[in-house]
Formats: C-alpha cells, structure tokens, sequence
C-alpha cells in the first residue's frame, strides 16, 4: 500500500459525505419548489484486489444519489384559479410547442398560468396536454367520439387552451377533502335528550348499574317498551326487564318465582303412620306437603307406640323419600312388628324450620338463620350459586360472622346484594325489602342453584336449604334488546345503528343522554301503546302442567306476538290473556324521558 493509495481513499469518504450534503442543502433550499422531488444519497463500497497477499490496496467509497420521483409531496392551496394538483400516481404531460409538435416531457408541478392566447404555460413555458372529449364526456377513439385516434396514443392529447372549451357549467355535486382534525373536539352531536329517573320514585339518585325496580308511583313494570323513532326512519323497541326479585322479608309477599312458602307446621290426621311388618319404613299421610326427597322434617306429638315403633323413635327429624302430594316415606330405628296404620291425630310436621318470613329474618338487615341456627344443616346447604355465561358460576356462603362481600360472603339480605354487586357481570339492589337481580347484560340469561337441599340421616339428621325457593328468585332467561338499568339501556341504544348514548355521574344519581348521530336527523321517544287482550279461549282447559314443575304452557287460540319477558295478565273465568297496559302512546320533547 502506498501513501498515495491511504490519501485516496480518505479523499474519497470526505468526497462522498460532501455530496450527501450537497445534496441536503438542495432539499432544504427547495422545500417551497412546486414539483421538486427530493433526493437521497446512498453509499458503495469500492473493494479492489491487492493481487498479492503481502500487500493490501485500500479502496474507497462512491457516493450515489437517488431521486424520489415516486414520492407524494404534500398538495398546498394557492391562489390562483389555475394551478392543479394530482393526488396519487400519475404525471402530467406537457409539450414544447403549442401545436403539439414539440417534445413531450412530464412534470408533477401543477402550476399554470393562461398566455396570451388562452394555453396553459408553465414557469418554464411548456403546454399543458389533454384530451379534447365530445359533447358527451368521451375521450378519443372511444364509441360514437368521431376523433378516432385512440386515447392510449399520446398523439390523441392537444394543448388545453380554455379559449377554445365550450359546454354549460353544472356544480360541483361531490368533493373529496382530506384534513387534519383536532382530536380532542367533541362531535357535534344530533338531536338529543336526557333521560333521568323520577323524583319521588325508588328509582330517582342510583348509579347507572342500578336496578331499575318497577314502581306503582310512575307505573313501570316488566315488559313495558321504551321506543326511539328519528325523522330518517330509524326505528327501535328496547324491552324493561332481565331482572328478578324475591319475596318481601317484612311480608314474606309472593315472589317472582310464585311459588309460596312451604306451610310449617302440618297437622295429621287420624293414624296418620303405616307401616310394613319387620320393616323400619314408615309411610306418613300429609296432603298437600309440599315436600321434595331430601327433605328434613321433624315430628311431634306422638304419645304411644305404633305397630311396635316406640313413640321416642317416631318424635325425631327425618329425611324424607318417596314424596308424592299427599305422602311420604321416613326410616325409623326401630323395625315394625306388624303392617298397618295407626299414630295420634293432630301429629305436627314442621316442614320449614325458619322462623319470620326469609331464613328468620323480617328486616333486610336482620342476620339470616338468626333463630334455627346452622348446626340442623350440612355444610354444602349453607351456600347457593349464581351463573351467568359472562361471570360462570358465583357461589355465595352463608356465615355467621361478619361477611366479606368480596369472596361471596353474607349473611343477611342487604349483604346478600352487596356480595352481588362485588362480582363482575352481576348487578343486585334491595328495595323495599325485596332483593333484585340481574346481569349487568339484561340480555344475559341468569340461573340460581343451590349447593344442597338434601339432606343427611345423620347422626345427628342435618337438612338442606332451598335457598333459591326460601328467597323465592326464578331464572332469568336469554332476551333480546332488553335493559334492566339505565347503564344497560345505554348498551343496548350503542348498539343500533344512527344512535348514541352516554351515561353521566354513572356511581350516584345516573342521567342517560340519547342522540341521533346525523346532526341534521330528528329523535322522538314515546312508550308502549295499550295492547287488546287476545280472544276467550275455546277451550275450558288451556293449561298444560308438568309434574314437579312451576312452569305452565298456555295454549293461546289465536297466533300471539309475544317476545320472551313480556308481563301477561291471566283472567278467569273466559281465560283471557291480556299484555300490561302501558301508558297511552305519547312523542316527548327533547329535554327529558321520564323512567
């Protein structure tokens, strides 16, 4: 390697970083040169071979410049009614000469000016081409154009010269803008309202999660419409519901399951026992139980041996079997001597061991199984389950001490909803010694469990507990366009297209604003219109009933219209069936709904 060589090859790096920033300086200079394209400097290695292995010859660098022809500069507005742009690909032709004749180059700067005889020129003088179209919009060569020179020739373009044009002006009928908005301003909403609960009402101050609970102050009930109707056609029904409620604990009221209480305690009658000779099985007569297997009685009143049973072993808790409407099967410890019947009359069954209306509450605050106490059941009945398709299945435990909502614990009616609202998908609120629950989806179907109602023969005989029939909750099922809080109202309205809804102070005294999403759209709010009740039924027997079921099949004369969690009012003797009666169909103004 020789000195010169070393010198060369640093010249040459000083040489190619001198012409990136040349080449730099250019771009910079002609940031405001309509059309200018700007440049990029890329670097080759210059490798040479030394030709023997004792001496090395250095190489060098060789600087390259690329243009970016290709590239989409940003389009700037002007001032001149002439200068055009194009967005996307594509040149525009320009000619040296103003008949066409010259040389065609193409350029990506778009400004013109008219010359003295009406062509359009630019800075460096060259003419504008087009295609000169008929009087129907068509380019050369195209059907029924009498210029045959097909469009796809550059002989086919001539000079633009608007002199020359001729036709009628039309407006413009669609432009395409593109811009840079501020991401923080609000959209300018359509026509809106809010909708807030009732002064007065249960309802009025929840958060938006809340229930709302049916109330005979402003007349909602389960099944009422809520509809939403826009001046372009927009037509929605949103359905009050997914949701159920148990009994009253100050009254022990029906509940939403219907089912009553279990009657405690029964009264036999006349030798209520039978029994079967060598045998510890006793049939005991109860009409009207109400019992299930599992069950755990207790009986007492027995004064005297039956069929050699002593009375002590019939004076105990049993689990039942066998339970038909009017009977039912408990094992003694003592084996019969003899079949037949016999026993007191006016033996009593204590078929619910609670006391007060609710598990010996008759407050929502007063601790549960207060009175009985948890040592007469098993371990799995002190809890019961709720299961949702978004939350799976919840259980929630029974404790005597204080609870802690967020691991499912409780331990009277209102801790029962706290412990509710702590789990993610549900939503639970006691009002006027009811409880109410739901999903947080009102669509969402809801199913309640028990952990047990069985129970053990012991010793000592411990029993199940209906939670699910005590509290009196039915299962909710799947529904569709349903709302049970202002929270899931506002679901349901961002769900149908052209609408929107937002809920404010969404923890304490909730407010649901609705609006179209067109500015220029109107929005009407209105109820469910009265329903006519269906026709008498033909026939004297509609129902159909399952054995062990609550549920009952109504066979309806005519064809029905009715959506799952619609309310129906059942009146004998004609059997008609008739939809709750919503208030009359009314168009409210935008500034506030009424729930």
């Amino acid at each position: 390697m020789s000195l010169y060589g070393a010198l060369f090859a640093s010249v040459a790096g000083l040489g190619s970083q001198s012409n990136k920033i040349g080449i730099i300086s250019d771009n910079i200079s002609n940031v405001n040169t309509v059309g200018y394209k700007g440049g990029q400097s890329e670097f080759e290695t210059l490798v040479t071979n030394s030709g023997i292995v004792s001496a090395y010859s250095p190489g060098g660098v060789l600087s390259l410049t690329r243009q970016n022809v290709t590239q989409q500069g940003l389009i700037q507005g002007t001032s001149s009614a002439t200068d055009v742009a194009i967005s996307g690909a594509g040149f525009f032709v320009v000619n040296t000469k103003a008949d066409g004749s010259g040389s065609e180059l193409y350029t990506r700067a778009g400004s013109f000016t008219q010359d003295s005889l009406g062509n359009f020129v630019n800075s460096s003088g060259l003419f504008l081409q087009g295609w000169p179209l008929d009087r129907s919009g068509q380019l050369p060569g195209a059907p029924g154009n009498t210029d045959t020179n097909s469009s796809t020739n550059l002989s086919s373009l001539q000079s633009v010269n608007v002199q020359q044009a001729t036709g009628n002006a039309a407006s413009t009928t669609k432009v395409t803008l593109s811009a840079n908005l501020q991401a923080s301003q609000a959209i300018f909403p359509g026509a809106a309202a809010d909708a807030k609960m009732d002064k007065g009402t249960v309802n009025f101050g929840q958060p938006g999660k809340s229930i709302i609970v049916p109330d005979s102050v402003d007349g909602i009930a389960r099944g009422d419409k809520f509809l939403i109707k826009t001046g372009a056609g927009l037509n929605y029904a949103y359905s009050y519901g997914g949701f159920t409620f148990s009994r009253n604990v100050g009254n022990g009221g029906s509940s939403d399951s219907g089912q009553a209480v279990q009657s405690s305690p029964l009264t036999l009658g006349a030798t209520p026992f039978t029994t079967t000779n060598s045998n510890k099985t006793v049939t005991v007569a109860a009409n009207a139980n109400g019992l299930v297997n599992g069950d755990v009685v207790t009986i007492s009143g027995e004064s005297a041996s039956v069929n050699g049973i002593p009375a002590s072993d019939l004076n105990q808790s049993f689990v039942v079997s066998n339970v038909t409407a009017n009977s039912f099967d408990i094992t003694v410890a003592t084996p019969a001597t003899s079949g037949g019947t016999g026993g007191n009359s006016g033996l009593s069954v204590v078929t619910r061991p609670f006391a007060g209306n609710i598990l010996d509450a008759t407050t929502e605050n007063q601790t549960f199984l207060g009175t009985t106490g948890i040592s007469g059941f098993t371990a799995a009945a002190l809890s019961f389950n709720i299961t949702t398709a978004a939350s799976g299945t919840t259980t929630f435990t029974y404790t005597n001490a204080t609870p802690n909502a967020q691991i499912g614990q409780f331990n009277s009616l209102s801790t029962l909803a706290d412990a509710i609202n702590a789990v993610s998908g549900l939503t639970a609120r006691v009002t006027n010694g009811q409880l109410f629950v739901g999903a947080s989806d009102a669509n969402a179907a809801v199913t309640f469990t028990n952990g047990s109602t069985t129970g053990t023969a012991g010793p000592p005989v411990q029993g199940g507990i209906d939670w699910v029939r005590e509290l009196g909750l039915n299962n909710v099922t799947v529904g569709d366009g349903r709302f049970n809080s202002l929270d899931s109202l506002a679901s349901a309205v961002n769900a149908s297209p052209g609408l929107h809804a937002q809920v404010s102070n969404d923890l304490t005294n909730a407010s649901l604003s609705i609006n179209v999403q067109d500015p220029l759209d109107t929005i009407s709010f209105s109820d469910q219109p009265i329903s006519a009740p269906l026709p008498p039924y033909a026939s004297a027997t509609p129902f159909t009933t399952t054995a062990s079921s609550n549920t009952v099949s109504i066979t309806s004369p005519t064809p029905v219209t009715f959506k799952t969690g619609d309310i129906v009012t059942v009146d004998p003797p004609q059997w008609r069936i008739t939809p709750r009666l919503s208030p009359p169909l009314t168009r409210l103004p935008p500034t506030a709904i009424p729930l």
